[in-house]
């Protein structure tokens, strides 16, 4: 396989990865599923000198960046509350 197939297979796989991250309906997986996507159309698109998609991806994530901490942080609160007492 040539280099080129090569890269444009990786350019594919970061846009696959992206839409399949929309189709999920746990929103940790979706998040994270989407950063990966992100990651690798931001290094796909980098060295092609393609500045908005490159500019769009890094927004994106991190957005799921600072969603994937507030959601770390709510999982961290709710394991730290006390149960609640059960009714008799």
């Amino acid at each position: 396989m040539s280099p080129e197939v090569l890269w444009t297979s990786f350019g594919w796989l970061g846009s696959l990865v992206i839409v399949l991250s929309l189709s999920q309906t746990k929103i940790l997986r979706l998040r994270v599923l989407n950063l990966v996507g992100c990651t690798l159309a931001m290094a796909y698109n980098a060295p092609l000198g393609v500045w908005p998609t490159v500019g769009l991806n890094a927004t994106l994530a991190l957005i799921n960046v600072i969603h994937l901490i507030r959601l770390g942080r709510l999982r961290r609160r709710a394991a730290a509350a006390p149960a609640p007492d059960a009714a008799p």
